[in-house]
């Protein structure tokens, strides 16, 4: 592999790094989240759930850039363990392949945070590359609720890069996609006062349904669960 392709693929690699670690931190469960009673938004917080054997989720992503439409399923695996890490697995294909290039990744998220530590990417059955991935949090996520704010550190130790963000839970929204109507827990995530990313949690099914991604001009929604 030449000097230019492996360039492109490291690009190519920390986008899809970004859309791995963007949805490990909501690819919840389904139970254990719905609250019976509805005290005022500012005093609702929101647990980490635990997992629960899934089969498959439906995203649609559309590249600005490239003015094109992505198909990402994403499938739950099971657990293994990383080091001493207990960890989530999941499986991601996309359809056409990210950059022509990317069928398919697996990502491993800490089962405690939920945040991706390692990612392989794949074309077809080859092998292409692995991202490690260390998060560090100011303070814990989780619970969450509207009102918090935390800085988190994202060291991309394969890439040989950080960024310092400024996460802040800002209200209680009305989000529909093509799998319906959600109530959503509005998350941005600044770096230099500049809004990089915004996403949406629904605390209804325990589900991340939305996330436009201003960096890389990017929209992804849910279509089907």
């Amino acid at each position: 592999m030449g000097e230019k392709e492996v360039a492109r693929l490291v690009v190519i690699a920390a986008v899809v790094a970004i859309i791995v670690g963007s949805l490990g931190y909501y690819f919840l469960i389904k139970k254990g989240v719905v609250e019976e009673s509805h005290p005022p938004p500012g005093e609702r917080t929101f647990e980490l759930p635990r997992w629960e054997n899934a089969t498959r989720w439906n995203f649609n992503l559309f590249s600005e850039i490239e003015n094109k439409q992505y198909t990402m399923i994403v499938r739950f695996v099971g657990e293994s363990v990383i080091g001493e890490k207990v960890c989530y697995q999941l499986n991601y294909s996309f359809d056409p392949p990210i950059g022509n290039l990317v069928t398919s990744s697996m990502a491993w998220l800490e089962e405690s945070t939920l945040a991706p530590i390692k990612i392989q990417y794949f074309q077809g059955d080859n092998f292409l590359t692995e991202s490690t991935i260390v998060y560090t949090f100011s303070e814990n996520m989780w619970p969450l609720r509207v009102g918090k704010e935390f800085t988190l550190i994202e060291n991309r130790v394969t890439e040989g890069t950080a960024q310092l963000y400024l996460v802040k839970v800002e209200a209680i929204e009305n989000v529909t996609t093509a799998a319906g109507t959600f109530e959503c827990l509005k998350i941005i995530y600044y770096r230099d006062d500049v809004t990089t990313r915004t996403e949406w949690y629904s605390p209804q099914i325990g589900w991340y349904v939305k996330t436009d991604d201003n960096q890389f001009k990017r929209l992804i929604e849910l279509q089907s669960y």
